[in-house]
C-alpha cells in the first residue's frame, strides 16, 4: 500500500514528543507543525513548544494513523424529555472529545429511565457516583 485511504472525518494531530530522552509519555497536545519520515507513513507531528527548526507547517490534506475507539459512554439526562437530554448528552461529549483533541461520528443515541442502585462493591463498601463498575 504506498498511499493510505482519504477520510472525510479526520481529526487534528497531535504532537508526539516524548521529552529529551524520548522515553516520557507523549505530549499529545494539538500539531501545528510536521516533520516529514523517509517513508509517507513516518511523518511526525509536534505542537508550537516541540516544533524543531526545519518542520514544516501541516498540509490541508495529510497522513496520519486514526484510532477508532469502541466504548459505551453514559450521562444522566438533564431532562425528563430523552431528546433534550440526548441532544445535549451528545454535545457534552462532542465538546470533551474536541478537547483532547479528537473528533466523533455518532451512530446512535438512547437513553431509558432507570433507577440507581446501591452495590457492595469490594471491601464491602458503596460504590458508584464515579466508581467504575
Amino acid at each position: 500500500m504506498s498511499t493510505a485511504p482519504g477520510v472525510a472525518i479526520a481529526p487534528p494531530p497531535r504532537c508526539f514528543s516524548r521529552g529529551i530522552d524520548r522515553c516520557g509519555p507523549v505530549c499529545g497536545e494539538l500539531a501545528t507543525h510536521m516533520r516529514p519520515g523517509r517513508d509517507w507513513f513516518g511523518t511526525e507531528y509536534f505542537c508550537e513548544q516541540h516544533a524543531a527548526p526545519g518542520d514544516q507547517p501541516i498540509p490541508v490534506e495529510h497522513t496520519f494513523r486514526r484510532v477508532r475507539v469502541f466504548c459505551d459512554v453514559y450521562f444522566a439526562g438533564v431532562a425528563v424529555s430523552a431528546p433534550v437530554s440526548q441532544t445535549e448528552a451528545v454535545a457534552r461529549l462532542e465538546a470533551a472529545v474536541r478537547a483532547a483533541g479528537g473528533a466523533i461520528e455518532v451512530h446512535e443515541v438512547r437513553s431509558h429511565v432507570v433507577r440507581s442502585v446501591p452495590q457492595l462493591g469490594p471491601g464491602l463498601h458503596l460504590v458508584g457516583q464515579g466508581d467504575r463498575e
